[in-house]
């Protein structure tokens, strides 16, 4: 016989005859304590994730999350969005293969359909120090930055993209 209660968001703890064990469940998104604002669609790394509003590690733990000291989505200032590559959910593991020109789409509006757009095409990559936060601040043009440590599974230095918006073609 199986019993089980939850311990915390992330694990539960069961009783399988006389056998104690804790079994950990990577939680979605959709369990995060943070609220989801928004989706960003890459098509050349083929990523789809949404993403919340936060910087802590509890809010990148559950995917990317938009730096709240930027402007949200469709405010025509900076956006600054930050994730992880091998950890959690490993949403940026592929950023360093984006290239100037490629597009991305950031979904936002009323979850969790999220109806208004922005398009953005990449302009350029850097790698820049941990303690370089110049990256995100504003610039005084509608722009999207994201960052990830890098190189992939270290935190030495940040992997930056910066894109510019353009307008987003038909769907």
């Amino acid at each position: 016989m199986t019993r089980c209660h939850v311990a915390s968001i992330a694990i539960r703890v069961c009783a399988v005859a006389s056998v104690t064990v804790a079994v950990v469940a990577v939680q979605p998104a959709a369990a995060a304590t943070t609220r989801t604002i928004g989706r960003i669609v890459i098509p050349a790394i083929r990523l789809d994730a949404t993403f919340a509003n936060g910087a802590s590690p509890k809010d990148t733990a559950f995917g990317p999350s938009h730096y709240p000291s930027t402007a949200m989505p469709g405010h025509r200032r900076t956006v600054a969005i930050a994730g992880h590559r091998v950890t959690h959910t490993h949403p940026f593991l592929h950023l360093g293969e984006l290239r100037r020109g490629d597009r991305i789409e950031i979904r936002f509006g009323r979850a969790p359909v999220f109806l208004e757009r922005a398009c953005y095409q990449v302009r350029r990559t850097a790698v820049v120090s941990p303690n370089d936060v110049g990256v995100i601040r504003d610039l005084g043009y509608d722009r999207l930055v994201l960052t990830t440590c890098t190189p992939p599974g270290f935190s030495t230095y940040r992997l930056v993209v910066t894109a510019r918006r353009i307008t987003c073609r038909t769907a």
